[in-house]
């Protein structure tokens, strides 16, 4: 905390060569002292003229939130495949005070795809049959139905069902990586034809669920898109 100025001890003013000084100072702790302010701009700077004043410092700057319709990551608008814009004075704020310097290019387009990176296939049920190889560590893998699309099945009960035409190894999306549902929510857009997505829940269990199931109070944290269906479904 800075240091009050001393005054004239006659007339309680502050003498000419410190005004300019505490103006400063002034400035200095309205910044730090004063919470964000909620309003509807695009993640960039906004200022607050209500209560500055040009004879007592710098007027009040905020972190605007993304509007609606935004991405909740980056604070501008892109289509989901697209990567985030890490020139947007919100991103760079918000990811600044989580990994303690600004975002670069590659930071940005992180939560893509990465080319060359290992690409997901459905296997059809008459061309191989899952084992407990193909499963997960709790013997799931992800199933086409083919009236409901992607689900997750223990690969010992896949055959059961004569809807399951095909099926895929969970660690085949990996090359998906997870988006963490507090920062950017999933859309209508990220979703299959059932507008569902694969989500994770704060204890780590996976489900195949609808985009709107997220959201406060829910225990789904992260989610990824769920591949497209299989060419022979399409």
């Amino acid at each position: 905390m800075p240091q009050k100025l001393p005054v004239h001890p006659s007339t309680g003013t502050r003498l000419p060569e410190q005004r300019k000084e505490c103006g400063r100072h002034e400035a200095q702790e309205r910044l730090t002292s004063c919470p964000a302010k909620n309003t509807t701009r695009k993640g960039r700077w906004e200022m607050d003229t209500q209560n500055s004043s040009s004879s007592r410092g710098a007027p009040q700057v905020f972190v605007a939130v993304p509007y609606k319709g935004a991405c909740m990551v980056c604070g501008t608008h892109h289509a989901a495949h697209e990567p985030h814009e890490h020139r947007s004075l919100y991103y760079m704020v918000k990811y600044r005070q989580i990994h303690g310097r600004y975002p670069s290019a590659n930071d940005a387009k992180a939560h893509l795809p990465q080319k060359g990176a290992k690409t997901m296939a459905w296997i059809g049920r008459t061309k191989k049959a899952p084992t407990h190889e193909d499963g997960d560590k709790t013997g799931l893998l992800l199933a086409w139905h083919q009236y409901h699309g992607a689900m997750l099945a223990r690969w010992d009960e896949f055959s059961e069902n004569s809807f399951h035409s095909h099926w895929m190894r969970l660690s085949d999306l990996d090359c998906m990586p997870w988006v963490d549902a507090v920062d950017r929510p999933p859309t209508k857009e990220d979703c299959d034809q059932q507008n569902c997505v694969l989500g994770r829940t704060d204890d780590g269990e996976l489900q195949v669920t609808g985009w709107h199931q997220f959201g406060p109070g829910s225990r789904l944290k992260e989610w990824k898109r769920l591949p497209d269906a299989p060419k022979a479904a399409k």
